[in-house]
């Protein structure tokens, strides 16, 4: 029975919005933040800054010029509005008297308002959309980190003194500023878009349980491998052969 020419239209008009989609969807793959920062145009800058375009121009000679040493200004010279404001609040809540679980909880309940609205955190986010295919960007950002992982480096090592703790081997301090860092900014950002998705104190919790594993007390030198494999971590004890079989042949099942 042949089709209806509203059916084979209606077809045709999903056959075209898929195809649109899947040609979005290429795009960005491809080059997900061509203009990143293309919103900074000269006329823009200048009139935002209450200045003229000539002005502009004699400071840089090309928009290209200005928005890197936008992005230079930024991440190595503008300080951080979430570590000078956790900084202050954390040793305040300390000296009150709080415990440090306390004070952890404190500061992860406030960076998480602070840190979307951070200027280095709109940066990074721009930055990474293009960074990894592009040369030049790549570079901006890498430069930029350095820098940032300095100032985290300098606030972790202050963390780290008030609470009696130090790296546990292989991790530095600078290694530990980017795990909790990053992992704080990623949450805060889901936590900006889609508030109520997780409990309020769930990157508190994360940290508390992490906090072990990256760091170390006097008379605890293992390696973080093997407090990991030690099978009495956070995980739990190791599963024994039965239970792991059984979890692989439930798995099996509900894959049906």
């Amino acid at each position: 029975m042949p089709r209806r020419p509203g059916n084979n239209r209606a077809a045709a008009a999903e056959a075209t919005r898929q195809a649109l989609l899947d040609a979005g969807v290429r795009i960005l793959c491809r080059d997900p933040a061509a203009h990143a920062f293309g919103h900074l145009k000269a006329p823009q800058v200048s009139g935002e800054a209450g200045r003229t375009i000539g002005a502009f121009f004699h400071h840089w000679d090309t928009q290209q010029a200005y928005v890197d040493d936008l992005v230079d200004y930024v991440l190595t010279e503008l300080p951080s509005t979430s570590f000078d404001v956790l900084d202050r609040r954390g040793g305040d809540v300390l000296a009150g008297g709080a415990s440090v679980t306390e004070a952890i909880l404190d500061a992860c309940r406030a960076s998480l308002d602070m840190i979307p609205q951070d200027p280095q955190t709109i940066v990074e986010l721009l930055l990474w959309a293009s960074a990894p295919r592009d040369d030049h960007i790549r570079e901006l950002a890498r430069a930029g980190y350095d820098a940032l992982d300095d100032r985290n480096q300098q606030f972790f090592e202050g963390f780290l003194a008030l609470t009696g703790r130090k790296p546990r081997p292989p991790f530095t301090t600078r290694a530990i500023g980017i795990v909790i860092s990053n992992f704080g900014q990623a949450l805060a950002l889901r936590r900006a878009i889609t508030p109520g998705a997780l409990p309020d104190d769930t990157l508190g919790w994360a940290l508390l349980t992490l906090l072990p594993l990256l760091t170390t007390t006097d008379g605890d030198d293992r390696h973080a491998d093997e407090l990991a494999n030690d099978g009495q971590t956070v995980a739990g004890p190791r599963p024994s052969r039965r239970q792991t079989a059984q979890g692989r042949s439930t798995g099996r099942r509900r894959a049906r």
